[in-house]
């Protein structure tokens, strides 16, 4: 059974949202590619001198604050600790896309949520983001920490904004397809059918046994 989720009843229109705005969701560490991510951005900041990465997640505070300082992109980089609830919501519908650059991933929550808000994704093509995610479709898929890949990526969402809006209706069309919660209760409802029938008769023909030994 996947992982699912009750996707908001509308998405944002790509024109309301902040076209160089890039949103991570995640521990900020190095199985997250999170310094991978800092890595790339640095040399996109001086193509796209708006452009701001927003960090929802905790880490190791002042390792972060040393990478971004000897990357010198203090001014593009936003730290907003762990959210959730409504201040994560105003960022899922106001950020452009969603990176992920991870090493080590099953089915990763934050991809989904950002699917559902209609965002394209930026992932590591690992673990089970390839189930969700297909190349060119809902968004684009790296191999994990292929840092100049990841650039290039990014740097395609951020001058495509007919790429950004086609990738993320595919990918709100995939959650509401695969990953809702419509889609997926009934085949728990099944699952637990199956279980309930076997304990059934199991429990009959244990039953059975002790009625013929007496």
């Amino acid at each position: 059974i996947e992982n699912f989720l009750i996707p908001p009843p509308e998405i944002p229109d790509d024109a309301t949202r902040n076209k160089h705005q890039i949103l991570f969701l995640g521990l900020l560490n190095r199985d997250k590619g999170f310094f991978d991510l800092l890595e790339a951005i640095g040399p996109l900041c001086a193509e796209f001198p708006s452009l701001v990465l927003a960090c929802g997640g905790k880490g190791n505070q002042a390792e972060v604050n040393e990478r971004i300082q000897k990357l010198y992109i203090e001014n593009h980089v936003k730290l907003l600790g762990w959210i959730s609830g409504s201040p994560k919501n105003t960022w899922l519908s106001d950020a452009s896309f969603y990176v992920l650059p991870s090493y080590v991933e099953g089915i990763p929550m934050g991809v989904l949520e950002a699917m559902a808000w209609g965002m394209p994704v930026v992932a590591s093509k690992i673990g089970g983001i390839p189930d969700i995610i297909e190349d060119g479709r809902e968004g684009l898929l790296i191999k994990p920490g292929d840092i100049a890949g990841l650039r290039d990526a990014m740097r395609q969402l951020l001058h495509d904004g007919d790429m950004r809006r086609r990738m993320g209706l595919a990918a709100r069309n995939k959650i509401e397809r695969a990953f809702s919660a419509e889609a997926i209760m009934p085949q728990v409802d099944l699952l637990y059918g199956e279980y309930c029938e076997i304990r059934i008769a199991s429990s009959s023909t244990f039953g059975l046994q002790r009625g013929k030994s007496r």
